[in-house]
């Protein structure tokens, strides 16, 4: 097969994304300064788009330790000019004042209960919740009453 440096790849819910990205970007559009939660996103593919299509967002994303530091690699390589924070060790709370500092946070899920009330316009999931025990999805639904100030979608 002759090589061809035209061709991409596509993942699969690419598709997916772009639609969702671009319904959280007319949710938002009169949203000055909108910060985005995003639970269980994986290797950061909807993040990608959400970024891609409102530039000046605020995301967050927790999920699996292992999943965030996939995501934070994948991110840092699509958008090397954003200022990106992970956990770090001594890391016991989310406020404002860190939010305001960076473009991406990304946490492991049992930093969610130490975030700051209010502070997310939109929180999504959009299939993780669906591998989740019960008492996990009511914790989380706890903590999105707890943080949201717009919008929820699942």
């Amino acid at each position: 097969m002759p090589k061809n440096d035209n061709m991409n790849l596509l993942y699969e819910p690419i598709c997916e994304y772009h639609y969702e990205a671009n319904y959280f970007a007319r949710l938002l559009n009169e949203v000055p300064k909108p910060v985005i939660i995003e639970i269980g996103g994986g290797f950061g593919g909807l993040a990608y788009q959400i970024i891609k299509r409102i530039s000046y967002v605020k995301y967050i994303g927790f999920d699996l330790p292992e999943n965030i530091f996939m995501q934070s690699y994948y991110l840092s390589c699509a958008y090397p000019t954003l200022k990106i924070l992970t956990y770090y060790k001594d890391m016991t709370e989310l406020n404002q004042d860190i939010i305001s500092k960076y473009d991406i946070i990304l946490l492991p899920d049992f930093m969610i209960n130490e975030v700051e009330s209010n502070v997310a316009d939109l929180i999504i999931n959009i299939r993780s919740f669906s591998e989740m025990p019960v008492s996990t999805i009511e914790e989380y639904y706890r903590q999105i009453d707890r943080l949201g100030r717009l919008f929820f979608l699942s």
